[in-house]
Parts: structure tokens; sequence; C-alpha cells
């Protein structure tokens, strides 16, 4: 007879212990859980029966039927993956020699093993069990495929939701662990840098390109930094804006690294952040070609890598150092 584990409790006590012989008495068969030299810690299991017996023999098992036991367990007090992933226990029947089945250990643990924000470009959601992926979409630029691609994988995997990000992506949310790898492959998408210190996003009006009030092109300049310095690390995380005209509709003055399109060029805002603690960017220099823009983005972000603090954002940086050293360091 094999049994198979389908469900724990989470009833667990903080001191460590070995576990006691126990035994669990089916009628002919007894299961018999046995000393295991690795600390311990109590808690509860649920075993059910994995296969009947189906041999007509007389001098065989006698069939038993499908049924839920409950009993103490001991598991290893650390992570699972300190330990071999199951544990040898042993059936002891009349007249039969002992034959082995295994417990898996790894879903009794105090915490289960999680994957960080970031592998495989996933995102623990509240109720640590499921996942977020956020597909790479420069810009918020998507085609129809794209489109189809992400609503495909949303229903395949029966996922939570769909949700537009404030960094103008398409979050799939609800994703089981097991169905990261293959929701990906899927896709044929690239993951977003969603967390992290790095470049996380950049976020483009229309620009001159299709917006009537568009007075500088900043689709062309958006995707030019995107290529650039997509998932760039950081000592701290930076947001970009590109707005092509001064109604800022890439919200550009609550951004790290922002930049206003107007008649004569472009402005270079630093500073600005949309966080707990918000602040409007500071202007640092105005009516700059493209060439020179990106020049100037370019000396911005390598004195930010080479000087800030990790965790920090631009703004405290800026407060640090002082707006007159940063803006001396980079416009020099």
């Amino acid at each position: 007879m094999a049994f198979q584990i389908t469900r724990a409790t989470t009833q667990l006590n903080a001191q460590n212990t070995y576990p006691n012989i126990m035994d669990i008495d089916f009628s002919e068969q007894t299961i018999n859980f046995t000393k295991m030299n690795v600390p311990v810690q109590s808690g509860a299991f649920a075993l059910t029966q994995a296969k009947t017996p189906t041999t007509n023999s007389r001098s065989a098992p006698r069939r038993f039927q499908p049924q839920l036991i409950k009993a103490p367990l001991s598991f290893p007090d650390e992570r699972p993956n300190r330990y071999p992933p199951a544990q040898t226990l042993h059936r002891h029947q009349k007249g039969s020699a002992v034959e082995p089945f295994f417990i898996d250990y790894n879903i009794f643990s105090k915490e289960k093993t999680m994957l960080n924000d970031g592998d495989k470009g996933a995102v623990l959601q509240r109720d640590k069990e499921t996942y977020a992926i956020v597909p790479h979409l420069p810009l918020g630029l998507i085609t129809p495929a794209q489109l189809r691609k992400i609503a495909d994988v949303a229903e395949k995997y029966q996922t939570a939701a769909l949700k537009i990000t404030s960094a103008a992506r398409i979050a799939i949310v609800g994703l089981k662990e097991a169905d990261i790898d293959n929701a990906w492959r899927d896709l044929g998408m690239n993951p977003g840098a969603a967390v992290g210190l790095c470049v996380r996003s950049i976020k483009a009006c229309p620009g001159n390109t299709l917006c009537r009030l568009g007075q500088q092109d900043a689709l062309a300049m958006g995707t030019e930094l995107d290529t650039r310095y997509h998932g760039l690390e950081l000592p701290g995380k930076m947001k970009m804006g590109v707005s092509g005209c001064p109604n800022q509709c890439a919200e550009t003055s609550v951004k790290d690294l922002g930049l206003v399109g107007k008649a004569k060029g472009w402005t270079i805002l630093v500073g600005g952040s949309a966080a707990a603690k918000a602040r409007i960017g500071v202007t640092l220099c105005e009516d700059l070609s493209t060439d020179e823009t990106l020049a100037t983005c370019a000396r911005i972000i390598t004195y930010f890598k080479e000087n800030s603090k990790k965790g920090e954002r631009m703004g405290r940086f800026l407060d640090r150092i002082g707006f007159e050293t940063f803006k001396t360091a980079v416009l020099a």
C-alpha cells in the first residue's frame, strides 16, 4: 500500500524536539514513523491512500478504501533545502518484508521557499502564494499581436487580473510559481525592470509623432533612452519621463530624470519623485538639442552611479551633495 501527503496544518510550536516513534494502524497494516537525526518541531500531517491493491489473491492484503488519517508528524526546523528532499520511512506488515515509502518534507517547513522579487521576472503578491509578471513594453507601445498573447496567457493560466501599471506596462497578476517559466515562453517577451535598484522605466507621451500639441519627438527620445538604460543597475532606483510639450503628460516633473520638449529644444529636470515624500524636479538646463540632451543624460547617470549611496534616489542625492555641486559636475 502506498500513501501520499494531501495537506498539512500550520499548528507549530517553538521548541526543538525529536519525535517519538508513532504507529498508525490501518486494520491489518501499521505505518511506523521513526526518529530523524536532525532538529525538528512538532506539527501535524494528513495522509491519503494513493493506490488501492488490485490483486484477487486471498493471501494478499485486503482492499482498503481511500481514507484521511491525521496524526503528529515531525519535520526539519530549518528550511527544507538544508536537508534531503524526502525522508525514508517504513511500512510494517505481518509476514512481509519492510518496504520503504517517502514523505516530502518541503511542504511542512515553517516557511515555504519563495522566489525573491525579480527572480524569473516575477513579483510576489499579497497572498504570498502567487506572482505577477510584467512584460517590457517600451514607452507603453504595444501591438495587437502582443495584446493577444497577453490575453491568451492570462486565460491559459487562469490569472487573477490584468493591470495597466504606472509605467505603462500590463502586469499579469496571479500566476502560480510552476507556471512562470511557461508563461514567459508563451509570451515571447522580455521582463520589464519592475523591481530592484536600476533604471525602472522610461515613460513617454506621443510627442509630435502623434499628438497635435507635441513640440519635440518624445517617442524617438524615449526609445533611445530605453535602449540605452532600461534595467541598468544603479545604487538607487531611477525613473525617467519624456514629455513632448510643457503639458507633461509623461509626469516628467515627478521623475528622477525628466525631459520636457519645448519649441527651442529640450529642458532637463532632476530630482522629482512621486514616492512617499513627493517632490518636484529641479530644472538643470534648457534649450538643448537632441544630441546635447542625450550626452547630458549620460553624464547625469554616470555621476549618479559613481557617487550616490545604496538605496538613494536622485532627490535625496541632490539634498546630500547640493544641487550646485551636481550641476557643476554634470554640465562642466
